[in-house]
């Protein structure tokens, strides 16, 4: 059910720390930042996955890299080495070996609001811990639900997650780097991590 639930484990993490202090933080309103390193498979990318302590602490897990859109993106490590693309007709994605794409649900959604618990960026920080996240039910039946970043400063527009079968599967969230992939945690409460190619988010309730 939890909804900002992004591709459902394509993860592989080693766990560094959750929050670079010295990073600074910018807000989606800021310059865009340089979406990282590109690949063409999961093999393209090096260096050491920035991943948050849920990786460690809820899966276990250590880290690793997948390729999405041919961005890599640090992920925990059950869910990394996968070559993803997202399909722009449809908004559907599709992770080869896996050949089908199934375009996202349309309609659904719902109102709820999670809370950034956790994150782990490449450079400058796009949010601060506390910063909540909206999530917003469709009222016009479109393939996506929009997602707002609500912050002291008030509401801007956040992204966007593309739902399948009412679970998130993935989502655009420009201020992150761009495509992400979203999982849902094995928890008795609401807890999601978004990974992208600038920064994996944990949000929770």
């Amino acid at each position: 059910m939890w909804r900002l639930l992004f591709v459902l484990g394509l993860s592989s993490c080693q766990c560094l720390q959750p929050v670079d202090e010295d990073a600074g933080i910018t807000r989606p309103d800021a310059a865009v930042q340089d979406a990282g390193p590109e690949c063409t498979t999961a093999a393209d990318c090096t260096g050491t996955p920035r991943v948050t302590e849920w990786c460690r602490d809820i899966l276990q897990s250590d880290a690793g890299f997948s390729c999405v859109d041919q961005r890599c993106v640090a992920q925990c490590a059950d869910s990394a080495g996968q070559t993803c693309i997202q399909d722009r007709g449809v908004e559907c994605l599709r992770c080869p070996p896996t050949t089908s794409c199934i375009p996202p649900s349309c309609g659904g959604g719902f109102e709820f609001t999670y809370v950034v618990t956790q994150f782990a960026c490449r450079g400058p920080a796009p949010l601060a811990l506390g910063d909540r996240i909206r999530e917003t039910a469709s009222t016009d039946g479109g393939c996506g639900v929009q997602l707002f970043l609500q912050t002291d400063a008030g509401e801007v527009s956040w992204g966007r997650m593309y739902l399948q079968s009412a679970r998130g599967l993935s989502a655009r969230i420009d201020s992150l780097g761009g495509t992400c992939l979203v999982n849902d945690l094995p928890t008795g409460a609401p807890r999601v991590l978004i990974d992208c190619p600038r920064c994996q988010v944990g949000l929770g309730p």
